[in-house]
């Protein structure tokens, strides 16, 4: 009986802000809550924006960045809150989840990892973290995955407490299924938005402007803007000079914004 239950920690985030991984995280929170589970989010590192979790549900951020320190307080939370089970959201980010799991498991709590990219992420990112997953599954009660291949891929490595759930729908997706007309194609200029951090590794957005090119070049009327924030190797400023490289500089236009105004809306 979820009213019955002590206590359900929604954990644990390295910061609450934007992106995926915070998106998925406030969903989950939410639908815990309403569910009747008590929810705790727990943060580990500062930064936090934790207006976007839904009212009602505590929010903690881990006092040191020292690994020893942030275990005991760890093991505090776990006795303080009453905690039953941990949703871990950093398995595939960070290498110090087995101990977190390990003092949760000591203090009587569960663990949940889960994944919130496909098996293959750390080959691309270069890291050892699938070795690390094989090595310490021990360590988890249940693993959870997006897809039946990832299921398959951790099974063949001889983990069988896993399983694969689809990330939840947003309440903007949710809310679209009340609106049952179909948009009308565009008469005039099509009007193009991408919003996201400004990372090439990951989001690729030198391709945008190339979808210009290409846009371009097939005589479609267009307008593509581009806003995040400036990233490691790609800002707005570059990508307006690729773009007018490119001789789609009056079509694709980038704008810099700070990552803690790339907000996403309340309901996600």
């Amino acid at each position: 009986d979820a009213q019955e239950s002590r206590g359900l920690g929604d954990v644990y985030k390295r910061q609450l802000r934007t992106g995926g991984v915070s998106a998925v995280l406030t969903s989950q929170a939410r639908y815990l809550h309403e569910a009747g589970y008590r929810v705790t989010v727990v943060a580990r590192n500062g930064g936090s924006d934790a207006s976007v979790l839904p009212v009602g549900i505590p929010f903690i951020e881990l006092a040191s960045r020292q690994l020893p320190a942030q275990l005991t307080q760890w093991a505090e939370l776990c006795r303080a809150q009453e905690v039953d089970v941990i949703i871990d959201h950093q398995v595939l980010y960070m290498d110090t989840w087995p101990e977190f799991a390990l003092v949760a498991r000591a203090e009587g709590a569960a663990t949940i990892g889960w994944l919130h990219n496909f098996v293959a992420r750390p080959v691309y990112d270069g890291n050892d973290r699938l070795t690390l997953i094989e090595r310490c599954s021990p360590t988890l009660a249940q693993l959870v995955t997006l897809s039946p291949l990832d299921v398959a891929y951790f099974r063949l490595r001889g983990i069988d407490h896993v399983a694969y759930l689809p990330n939840p729908p947003s309440p903007l997706m949710l809310e679209s299924t009340a609106h049952s007309g179909a948009k009308p194609a565009p008469s005039g200029r099509l009007e193009l938005v991408w919003w996201g951090r400004l990372e090439q590794r990951t989001k690729q957005v030198r391709e945008l402007v190339e979808v210009g090119v290409q846009l371009r070049a097939l005589g479609v009327p267009f307008a593509l803007t581009i806003i995040g924030p400036d990233w490691d190797d790609v800002t707005a400023k570059k990508l307006n000079a690729l773009a007018r490289r490119r001789g789609v500089g009056d079509a694709v236009t980038a704008v810099a914004v700070s990552y803690t105004h790339l907000t996403l809306p309340r309901a996600i």
